[in-house]
């Protein structure tokens, strides 16, 4: 039993700390909003993401931001500001497909 213990220690061990970090974008915002894959706003940044815990993402978007609570729609407002105003954001991720399994749910806008 304690061999089973070392060997998932060591599995936990190799796994690469990036697999489990948030991405993060920065750049001038561009927003869309879709009822394709749910209801939910698909955003992207100018810059490129770091870090991608989700799939190859959905041609091209970074984040998916859902429409479900008033903290969202505060991003929501927050990044439609930035994109009118022309204004570069860092995006961060959840670090978690939660909403999709190919694109990161989006937790934070730094403007």
């Amino acid at each position: 039993m304690k061999w089973m213990k070392q060997i998932l220690a060591l599995c936990v061990l190799t796994v690469p700390a990036a697999a489990f970090a948030a991405g993060s974008a920065s750049g001038t915002v561009t927003v869309e909003i879709t009822a394709t894959y749910g209801d939910v706003v698909l955003v992207k940044t100018s810059g490129a993401k770091s870090s991608n815990p989700c799939g190859t993402g959905l041609g091209g978007w970074y984040f998916l931001l859902p429409k479900t609570s008033a903290f969202y729609d505060d991003l929501f407002t927050l990044l439609v500001q930035a994109h009118t105003a022309g204004a570069s954001v860092t995006v961060t991720g959840t670090g978690t497909c939660s909403i999709n399994s190919d694109i990161e749910t989006i937790a934070a806008v730094n403007w």
